[in-house]
């Protein structure tokens, strides 16, 4: 039996076996990635014994480097029908998927209310909220959540889902909210002498009373108090 030498971390000189490969996987900042088109580049930091701020200060070396010789690889044809193996999924991925969306949206609401975080802005705070109640990993690109880089196709497919149960519940939660505000925005419109009132004059509206809704939401409150302020002057 051959036992590997352990070796030390370049950073912090943690003892690490040879056996440990650290894979960064690094995509574009520009945000022009799209999912599907593989791992757009791959850095391979050994020896590292993976905890993220000597991956980072590693990945800091690797920038400030000078680049050595490139070595081009004639791949051979992938076998279209041989089955592609993922990643298994961690204990917190896995945690994820059992829940149920239902639940995992009002967690989320609490939560932005703990974090006086705007619910609207959830495209960019469900990774913090899968990282802070979660534990899911900080990834240096947030939107990486939704592409799926490294994770298994089916907790991307849930990271996804919950994002639009959160936002198909902000839309029923702002429609409510909007109904209730159509008698306001009316009266408001009829204070200022409108005749008429435009999606901009809602904005304004809106802007006054702090309240921020959904575009559907807003819509919808444009629709019905223009039908109010035009029946009210009607019946004058």
């Amino acid at each position: 039996m051959t036992t590997k030498t352990p070796s030390k971390c370049l950073v912090c000189a943690k003892p690490v076996s040879q056996d440990v490969v650290i894979r960064v996987y690094i995509a574009p900042g520009d945000a022009s990635y799209l999912p599907g088109g593989g791992v757009p580049f791959v850095l391979e930091i050994s020896p590292c014994c993976g905890d993220r701020p000597c991956v980072e200060a590693a990945w800091e070396r690797a920038k400030a480097g000078v680049l050595g010789e490139v070595e081009e690889l004639e791949l051979e044809p992938e076998d279209e029908d041989a089955p592609v193996e993922e990643p298994a999924p961690s204990v917190s991925e896995q945690a994820l998927l059992d829940a149920k969306d239902e639940t995992l949206v009002d967690e989320f609401f609490e939560w932005a209310v703990k974090s006086k975080e705007d619910p609207h802005e959830s495209w960019n705070l469900l990774p913090k909220f899968l990282e802070t109640t979660k534990g899911f990993p900080k990834p240096r690109d947030p939107s990486m959540y939704y592409f799926g880089i490294g994770r298994p196709r089916v907790v991307t497919e849930k990271v996804k889902s919950l994002r639009d149960s959160i936002t198909k519940a902000i839309n029923l939660r702002d429609l409510e909210l909007a109904e209730k505000l159509v008698l306001d925005c009316v009266a408001w419109a009829s204070g200022l002498g409108l005749k008429t009132i435009r999606q901009a004059d809602v904005e304004v509206f809106l802007s006054e009373k702090g309240v921020r809704l959904a575009s559907v939401a807003e819509r919808a409150l444009w629709a019905k108090a223009s039908l109010q302020l035009r029946v009210a002057r009607g019946t004058r």
